[in-house]
């Protein structure tokens, strides 16, 4: 198992570009990734949910790339 988080917070909205954000909430998130060694492979992704105080969107921040099968790639 290994833990991913971000290094830091974005820095600006995704939707109007303002950089005035604040955390909105977090979540724990498990991706299983191909084996290592015949072991399996856990990623548990801290993930966090910002804000925008210009336009009230929100969004989540990108850890990495994930698809829809929460497949890495």
């Amino acid at each position: 198992m290994f833990k991913v988080e971000a290094v830091g917070p974005p820095e600006r909205c995704p939707e109007c570009g303002f950089d005035k954000l604040y955390k909105h909430s977090s979540r724990n998130q498990l991706i299983m990734d191909l084996p290592i060694r015949l072991k399996r492979v856990g990623l548990q992704l801290n993930r966090r949910r910002y804000k925008c105080r210009e336009c009230g969107s929100t969004f989540w921040e990108r850890l990495i790339s994930v698809d829809e099968k929460r497949s890495m790639f």
